[in-house]
């Protein structure tokens, strides 16, 4: 996988060390870290390939289990899919899930992402060429849709270009799973289909949308896309903020690529832009409106309205294409043009009729004027008719040398096509079509001349020298020059086998056989060729004869210094090949079948070593036991000596397999059989002279008795709860978090913790703490900001908070001789206790309405005496002495008595009975508030 996908950032802890093994994977290198992973380059030993590792970052955070599975589950599926379609997939190998992290082992691809392509040529990229690149990202796409699976992070860092017409694409939805915060990645928003920034549900339509994305920055360039985006790319730093607000904008749209960039001419424009040859092989020509259609359908902000699948996508950039061609053909054949190799020609203008003139003047001079103006033309216009006649003649002369000239290269008479091109090319400066069309032409026969005559990589530097002069379709001359490949590889084997024939190397040449044979199976089909076939049928009765040939002694020979050498599968080949040449051989067939048996039992235990590493310790068991049981059947045999080590392979293996099966046990909460399986993996350990405390089974056991006391304190825990011991249950369940963190217990932390905060807070309440209460509640509204009893709550809180500050102003005002303030007070919370519903008690404010009357009546009969107002002040007396019979009241009587008589006719001890003289409720009556006799006392 090409490393450029990876960006500076800091590595995670515990990295991996050069040459650390990862199940059948050894370390190579570190290349670089990512936003969701750290990449190393590695080898695959056994099956001798490089390969990518990939560590996923994890949060350190209860996200890291669903993490974990997201990865896991996602990186399963896609490895089935990458894997049956590897041409165009950098195929998932494994996904290892060990302590040391988890890990994505790919196959590693080379060359290079198309981003690095991108930066490197910022250029805009041909039209033709980069619609091809779309329809083959399109084309790759497709297995991955029919599983109902979405890519999600499709962008140029995860289009990888291992060489010319080939694209694979990696991170299929890994980059998603791995990341939650994957869309903040500026690289990665820039190309985000605005359903996935909203967190709707997202189908294939999202992968086409970032697919519009890149094919308009193709076709754009870096230049003109920064223009188009400027709002966006010009601030870096929100870069990422500001692609998701654009994306997610239904309002905006980027510019036509069209009116970006505007086709040079009508065949620009039906040619779908790029250069102006059929090729399109030109650089930041124009793009036709009907491509920028098909762009601007793919970045539709609302799923409906793109493309509905990949299939419905790659019509329509065929039509446009195939619709392009047939313009231009019908325009070509509308001028008289004849089309050769694809390249349209153009003809010589015709000279428009002269208009006659007129002669106005009657005049003789005037007449032999315009008699002399017409001879004049006439003679112009024969010599111009002259001159086109001639024209005409040279460019039908030309035309038709070309088609002789292709008629003869068709032929194969390649020296007499090029002949004919070379008098066009000398005829006609280079930079004149029919110039370009010589040179070409005549460039072209020579090629394929070269490669009638197996000149193949002369003929490959003719084609490559050919695709630079851009006149031929660039799909058809770099097919041209792999084929001129293929041959000279396919040369090449061919002489290599012939000399491993005529070495001896019979098992070099057959590798060589078997791997030609496959391809040339291929290219069959492709070619509809079999001289390949025939040759590789010749070379394999060539190596038929050669093993005849040979002794049986000189075979045997050479099987068994090819299996000391180590070459152990070059030798069984070898008896094969020999046995088929030499049938019923016995020596022969005796040889083969103990190299056979002991590579099947050396493989058998590679096979459950491997198995061991990857963690599938009971395939490891059985593999032991097979390579055993093959031991014994030929223990008479000398090379059979490793039984011994073998069963000490199968007791480690089985001490694992006990660890894992009991590992699983205790995920699944099967605790008892999981305790009898772990401990007896530490028995074995025990047996084999190892410290079982040093075992994973003895770590799970320890891991097994937390669990067990983690459960006890949740239902401790639960039981505070249920007996409202709040406070308890919160101890409880942070002492069961510190142990071992669960989702479960953390959400029942935070059940208690609002309980407590609740309950306290109501406490506080009914004390009437009001501050200590709020803080208590205002907590219990931050765990719970939807719960109405935290809201009942804080609305009682505020209703007998201003309650009490009604009450508080009375009793002020009532000390401070502020009657009226005191009655307005204590009538506020008299109106806030009746509309409580019940929370206030409105018969609790009678008695303390009762004392301010008193006191505000006594001051007033105090300053009525002291003013010799005995009347009004006897009234006022009377009026406090109906709701208070004080000894205070009695005192101020005793001291008005004197100066009541002759007022009042009654004796003292009933004057409170005795109505007064005039009395008619006026001035001095309990309720007058306004005299300066009520607020002054």
């Amino acid at each position: 996988m090409a490393d450029a996908y990876y960006q500076s950032g800091s590595s995670p802890v515990g990295q991996l060390a050069n040459g650390d093994r990862l199940g059948a994977y050894v370390v190579s290198s570190l290349i670089d870290t990512s936003s969701f992973a750290t990449a190393y380059a590695g080898s695959d030993p056994i099956l001798n390939r490089q390969v990518l590792i990939e560590q996923i970052h994890l949060t350190g955070s209860s996200e890291d289990e669903q993490i974990r599975q997201r990865v896991k589950d996602t990186a399963g599926k896609v490895r089935q899919i990458t894997t049956a379609n590897a041409k165009t997939w950098a195929p998932v190998l494994e996904v290892i899930d060990e302590p040391r992290g988890l890990f994505i082992v790919t196959e590693r691809v080379g060359g290079q992402t198309l981003a690095q392509t991108m930066q490197q040529n910022p250029l805009p990229m041909p039209v033709r060429e980069a619609m091809g690149l779309v329809a083959a990202i399109a084309a790759a796409l497709k297995p991955l849709h029919a599983a109902k699976l979405t890519h999600r992070d499709l962008e140029p860092a995860n289009v990888l270009l291992p060489g010319e017409n080939a694209v694979r694409l990696t991170h299929a939805g890994i980059v998603a799973a791995a990341d939650p915060q994957y869309a903040l990645n500026a690289p990665t928003a820039a190309y985000m289909a605005p359903e996935i920034l909203r967190g709707e549900d997202i189908d294939r339509r999202a992968d086409l949308y970032s697919l519009g994305m890149i094919a308009y920055r193709l076709m754009a360039g870096e230049e003109k896309f920064n223009d188009a985006f400027k709002v966006v790319v010009r601030d870096q730093r929100n870069e990422a903020m500001r692609w998701m607000k654009w994306h997610t904008n239904p309002r905006i749209a980027a510019p036509p690529l069209h009116e970006l960039l505007p086709p040079r001419d009508a065949d620009d424009a039906l040619a779908g832009g790029g250069s102006k040859t059929s090729g399109g092989g030109g650089s930041g020509a124009g793009v036709s409106e009907s491509i920028s259609a098909v762009v601007a359908r793919l970045m539709q902000k609302s799923p409906s309205a793109r493309f509905d699948s990949v299939d419905d996508l790659l019509d329509a950039i065929r039509r446009q294409f195939s619709q392009s061609a047939t313009a231009r053909a019908e325009r070509q054949a509308a001028a008289g043009v004849s089309a050769l190799d694809a390249t349209p020609l153009s003809t010589p203008g015709h000279t428009a009729p002269l208009p006659r003139r007129r002669n106005p003047l009657p005049m003789v001079l005037a007449v032999m004027l315009g008699t002399w103006v017409v001879l004049a033309c006439v003679i112009g216009g024969i010599m111009l008719n002259r001159s086109r006649n001639a024209a005409n003649e040279t460019y039908e002369a030309t035309v038709q040398t070309l088609e002789q000239a292709k008629d003869a290269r068709e032929a194969g008479q390649f020296a007499d096509a090029s002949r004919l091109f070379q008098d066009v090319a000398d005829r006609y400066p280079l930079d004149t079509r029919f110039g370009k069309l010589g040179r070409a032409g005549m460039l072209r026969s020579e090629a394929d001349g070269q490669m009638a005559a197996k000149d193949f990589m002369t003929a490959r530097n003719s084609y490559r020298n050919l695709e630079k002069m851009q006149v031929y379709p660039t799909t058809d001359v770099r097919q041209w020059i792999a084929r001129a490949e293929e041959n000279a590889a396919f040369s090449s084997g061919m002489s290599s086998i012939r000399a491993a024939i005529e070495s001896g190397n019979y098992d070099q040449a057959r590798e060589l056989l078997t791997t030609w044979d496959e391809l040339v199976d291929d290219w069959a089909i492709l070619t509809q060729s079999d001289a390949e076939v025939q040759q590789l049928a010749e070379m394999q009765q060539l190596l038929r004869q050669r093993l005849a040939s040979e002794t049986i002694d000189q075979l045997l020979t050479r099987a068994r210094t090819l299996w000391e050498s180590g070459r152990r599968n070059a030798a069984i080949s070898s008896l094969e090949l020999a046995i088929e040449s030499k049938p019923g051989t016995p020596e022969l067939e005796a040889l083969h079948n103990q190299y056979q048996t002991q590579e099947r039992y050396d493989a058998l235990i590679r096979q459950a070593d491997a198995s061991r590493n990857t963690g599938k310790a009971g395939d490891a068991v059985q593999a032991y036991r097979d390579a055993i049981r093959i031991a014994e059947a030929n223990r008479s045999q000398p090379w059979f000596q490793s039984q011994p080590q073998t069963e000490q392979k199968v007791r480690e293996a089985q001490m694992e397999q006990a660890f894992i099966e009991g590992n699983a046990l205790m995920e699944s909460g099967q605790f008892d059989q999981a305790r009898t399986q772990l401990q007896k993996s530490v028995d074995i350990a025990r047996s084999l002279g190892l410290d079982p405390n040093g075992t994973p089974a003895m770590r799970a056991l320890n891991k097994l008795a937390s669990t067990a006391k983690v459960d006890d304190l949740i239902t401790q825990g639960q039981d505070a709860m249920t007996g409202r011991r709040y406070s308890e249950a919160v101890t409880l369940f942070q002492q069961a978090m510190a142990i071992e963190p669960r989702d479960a217990v953390a959400q029942q932390l935070d059940d208690a913790r609002f309980s407590l905060a609740l309950q306290t807070g109501l406490s506080l309440l009914e004390e009437a703490k009001f501050e200590q209460a709020e803080q208590r509640l205002q907590r219990a509204a931050q765990l719970r900001p939807d719960d109405s009893s935290v809201a009942r709550a804080l609305s009682e809180l505020q209703l007998k908070r201003n309650y009490a500050k009604a009450m508080t102003d009375a009793q002020v005002a009532l000390e401070t001789k502020r009657y009226g303030d005191a009655k307005r007070a204590v009538a506020k919370a008299e109106d806030l206790a009746k509309n409580s519903d019940g929370v206030l008690d409105v018969r609790s404010i009678t008695e303390f309405k009762n004392q301010i009357e008193y006191e505000h009546l006594i001051a007033q009969a105090i300053g009525y005496y002291e003013n010799k107002q005995y009347r009004l002040s006897w009234a006022q007396l009377r009026a406090a002495m109906d709701l208070r019979d004080t000894e205070e009241a009695h005192a101020l009587l005793k001291q008005l008595e004197p100066y009541l008589v002759g007022i009042i006719d009654e004796t003292p001890q009933r004057t409170r009975n005795i109505p007064l003289p005039g009395d008619d409720g006026g001035a001095g009556s309990k309720n007058d508030g306004g005299s300066s006799l009520d607020e002054g006392f």
